[in-house]
């Protein structure tokens, strides 16, 4: 316990220095934690999350407010967070990394193979509950999952390092197209297809959670 407690202390901080050191370090290092003391910029930066459905849906019922569908050209587009009303800016994120860092502390074998799954769930709640989660902020989670694989070869670790990484590869080839140059069609009879599989994410997202307190992945 005590090598353990020491590790959880150390290798951040370490880490942060090693951030600090390097050229621009601080101004990034303050930056990332403005994030917790302001709304950040977007309410959801092109993530395929619940609070890209959030915007979706503040579109059509305040048009006057976030300009509507029609004026959009049919797309939903991005808000900014403070526009959204307070119970939507990220305290969910908040509450899904309480239930699993309590549940890491209280259940989970104090080992590296744990440590990577709880950190690859905090890291997809970001993506799929945080406000200014950004598309490219799931490829953290294709790399912590890697990772666990690694040390863990099993099929579902197998299963969900490929799930994670299909998920990766459509959120960004919507928004940058397959060139990363520019986009695809999003429109399906005049409605932004993005939006429907935000939702089917998310759904995936509430599945893994699950799971993994009923100890069945990221094991």
């Amino acid at each position: 316990f005590l090598i353990f407690s020491l590790g959880f202390v150390v290798i951040p901080a370490a880490s942060w220095i090693l951030v600090l050191m390097q050229s621009g370090g601080l101004q990034a290092t303050t930056r990332a934690f403005d994030f917790f003391t302001t709304d950040g910029l977007l309410l959801s930066g092109q993530a395929l999350n619940i609070n890209w459905v959030i915007t979706y849906i503040l579109h059509l019922i305040d048009p006057a407010k976030y300009a509507s569908i029609h004026q959009l050209d049919q797309l939903n587009r991005q808000i900014t967070t403070n526009a959204a009303p307070w119970f939507l800016r990220g305290q969910s994120f908040y509450l899904a990394v309480l239930v699993i860092i309590i549940y890491y502390w209280k259940i989970k074998k104090k080992d590296l193979a744990s440590f990577i799954s709880a950190a690859t769930l905090i890291f997809l709640s970001h993506h799929q509950l945080n406000k200014s989660a950004y598309e490219k902020h799931l490829f953290y989670v294709v790399v912590f999952m890697l990772f666990l694989y690694l040390i863990k070869p099993t099929k579902t670790n197998l299963a969900l390092l490929i799930l994670f990484d299909v998920m990766t590869v459509i959120n960004l080839i919507f928004f940058y197209g397959f060139t990363g140059t520019g986009s695809l069609n999003r429109h399906f009879f005049s409605f932004d297809i993005t939006v429907l599989f935000s939702l089917f994410y998310f759904v995936i997202f509430l599945w893994i959670l699950v799971m993994y307190l009923k100890r069945k992945v990221l094991n």
